[in-house]
């Protein structure tokens, strides 16, 4: 994919922002991209028993919830709005290292934990993480903090939706506008985020053996040759 905002290493969104032609270019090629991914996940329609507790189920219904809610999340951001984007960036790590756990960790129970609607605790996660390596643990405790602003909606998140008036008193922004350059790099920088949870769940398929990871590349490969040829 083309697009700028896929490249992990730029700091672009954190620093300048994206311009609004960068951000509907990304727009067009992550619904492309999603697009696809959710299409291929509904292979698997019709293919596992309602009552059936097998890992391959729980992954196929965890990465098909967190490629609709990455969809649902970009459709939100092309609207300015912010406060719903920002709250399934910590749904999606969650979900993301709750995969993880299932498929990874000696632990049996957890499935049927999961199957029987009991809660998995992040710090689960983490415990578990930590016996293998414990930087990395401290690590994804710091990022999963950070995250979690989002959702329990500290003052830096909730500020971002108001801006300062020529009194010096604040308004509510219910959507932020990208022709506004203050909005734009807002903006950028949840854009960022999407970009980092997009790319980093839809290989998952294939990994946790949902989908075919050669036949995950290949048609999804395929498929967004095609959108470029029809634009």
């Amino acid at each position: 994919m083309k697009s700028e905002l896929w490249d992990k290493n730029s700091i672009k969104a954190f620093t300048t922002g994206y311009s609004t032609k960068e951000l509907d270019f990304f727009d067009k090629e992550c619904e492309d991209f999603l697009t696809v991914v959710i299409n291929l996940s509904r292979t698997q329609n019709d293919k596992f028993d309602v009552k059936s507790r097998e890992l391959k189920k729980a992954n196929w219904l965890i990465l098909n919830d967190i490629s609709c809610s990455l969809f649902d999340c970009l459709s939100e951001l092309k609207k300015g709005n912010i406060r719903i984007a920002g709250r399934v960036f910590r749904d999606v790590l969650e979900n993301m290292h709750l995969l993880e756990l299932l498929n990874k960790s000696d632990n049996g129970t957890l499935l049927e934990k999961w199957f029987d609607n009991e809660f998995i605790p992040h710090r689960t996660y983490r415990d578990w993480l930590k016996k293998k390596d414990e930087k990395l643990a401290n690590l994804t405790r710091d990022v999963y903090q950070l995250y979690s602003q989002f959702s329990h909606r500290n003052f830096k998140p909730i500020s971002e939706s108001y801006f300062t008036n020529e009194n010096g008193n604040l308004e509510h922004k219910w959507h932020l506008d990208r022709k506004n350059s203050d909005d734009l790099k807002i903006l950028s920088k949840y854009y960022s985020h999407l970009s980092y949870f997009v790319f980093n769940s839809s290989l998952n398929y294939g990994d946790y053996k949902v989908l075919n990871s050669f036949e995950l590349s290949v048609i999804a490969n395929e498929a967004l040759k095609n959108i470029e040829t029809e634009k």
